[in-house]
């Protein structure tokens, strides 16, 4: 007798549980109490062919099997609540974990890819750049040692956010072939940018200073200097420009480099005697010519000619007469010193 009380004590408080879903302490009216038979098996829950642990088990009264509301609420991703003013119970999706997932995998991808590319960044910066100042030195000494037929040394040396470039020349070898390049400004612009360029391709932001210096034993002074700008251009300073060459000293340098071109249609050197008059700012230029010159030849002498003469004075108007065994014609050149022949 006391065994079957305890059991319908214990199936009274299990329809208590299942029907309350009891959040906390409720007060029910007694005539809402019932006695039910319930029927206690081996009942086992299975999801998606995986048995289910439920810590209050199934049980079955009148042919209806009863099942603990939280616990398959639970199985489902659902949120019970209990309102135990109303009598309410509330069932709500619980935030779907594949979406909350999909939704952070942009956003995850995202930080990965800028991740990625602050790392690929860095290895093509340490990939490009050279070791040391000291291997910067041997890659610009291999690539700029010989320019224009002039074997040059260059040293490096760095401070704080400035870089000092210092090229040197032996005159003693190589004097003749340093002033026709001096003469030749741009050809002196673009070499040093070019080496100003490598040395900023490596150190990002620095100021370079820098000097030509010679290095033979009769002399020692620098011959030009030269700086860049913020924007990594190359100035040049202490280079005059022309201004201690006088039309006397450009038309003997000439007359020793153009003196003469051969002729391969006649198989005979032709000869040149190139006369200066004028200033700096308006230069005639009177050529005699021993021989016979196909015009297109004359055009590229010409052509050469007013690039020489403008790397010494830039502003200058260059034109002339040429006079050769036929005949006697003007030329003049445009702003990018081509040449125009009028015989």
């Amino acid at each position: 007798m006391k065994m079957k009380m305890n059991r319908k004590i214990a199936v009274s408080v299990i329809a208590v549980l299942i029907f309350s879903i009891a959040l906390g302490a409720t007060v029910f009216a007694d005539d809402n109490f019932k006695t039910l038979k319930a029927w206690f098996g081996n009942l086992s829950i299975y999801r998606n062919n995986q048995l289910v642990q439920l810590s209050v088990k199934p049980f079955i009264v009148d042919g209806t099997t009863y099942v603990p509301l939280r616990a398959v609420s639970e199985l489902f991703n659902k949120d019970v609540g209990w309102d135990g003013v109303n009598y309410k119970i509330d069932l709500n999706d619980r935030p779907d974990e594949n979406l909350i997932y999909m939704t952070q995998q942009p956003y995850s991808a995202q930080l990965e890819i800028q991740t990625l590319q602050a790392k690929i960044k860095q290895l093509e910066e340490s990939a490009g750049k050279k070791s040391s100042l000291k291997d910067l030195k041997s890659y610009l000494n291999e690539e700029y040692r010989l320019y224009e037929g002039i074997k040059f040394n260059i040293e490096l040396d760095e401070n704080k956010n400035d870089i000092e470039v210092c090229i040197y020349v032996d005159l003693g070898r190589y004097e003749d072939e340093w002033d026709d390049l001096y003469r030749r400004t741009s050809r002196i612009e673009k070499y040093l940018q070019n080496i100003a360029n490598d040395i900023l391709g490596d150190y990002k932001n620095v100021s370079i200073e820098g000097s030509i210096m010679d290095s033979s034993k009769k002399r020692n002074n620098t011959l030009l200097s030269f700086y860049t700008k913020s924007n990594g251009t190359v100035v040049l300073t202490d280079k005059d420009y022309g201004r201690n060459t006088d039309l006397g000293d450009l038309k003997e340098y000439l007359n020793s480099k153009y003196s003469k071109c051969y002729n391969y249609r006649s198989k005979k050197y032709v000869y040149f005697d190139i006369e200066l008059y004028g200033d700096e700012d308006d230069i005639e230029v009177y050529i005699a010519i021993l021989g016979y010159v196909e015009d297109y030849d004359i055009e590229e002498y010409l052509e050469e000619l007013y690039e020489e003469i403008t790397d010494e004075f830039k502003y200058a108007d260059v034109y002339g007469y040429i006079e050769d065994d036929d005949t006697d014609y003007y030329f003049d050149f445009n702003k990018w010193g081509e040449v125009y022949l009028d015989w």
